[in-house]
């Protein structure tokens, strides 16, 4: 077993921690590269080149994609059930009930 990074097909191990693609492999027919590739991508799109190193810190930062579908959280808990459950009408009734109870007298 080798200590090699797996590759996807038509991709070779230079050895140094980065991944090349492998001109000479035969791929599928419909996916040879053709000249005219201006009508299919932009100017900006042919130019950027990317280059994925293995095993080192990645150098660019990304934006933060953090998605939390959580209705509460620990600051907002309290006020979001307190107002989701007074709203109705019948809660607050039966709230204002108990409050009269805990008078004596009344």
């Amino acid at each position: 077993m080798s200590n090699t990074p797996s590759m996807a097909p038509g991709s070779s191990y230079s050895g140094r921690g980065r991944l090349t693609h492998n001109q000479g492999a035969r791929k599928p027919p419909g996916y040879e590269k053709t000249d005219d590739v201006s009508e299919k991508t932009s100017l900006a799109d042919q130019e950027e080149v990317r280059t994925i190193f293995i095993n080192q810190p990645q150098l660019t930062k990304f934006c933060n994609n953090h998605v939390s579908t959580a209705k509460y959280n620990v600051i907002t808990f309290l006020p979001r059930f307190l107002y989701s459950q007074f709203r109705r009408a019948a809660n607050s009734f039966f709230l204002f009930i108990a409050l009269l109870q805990q008078i004596p007298d009344v």
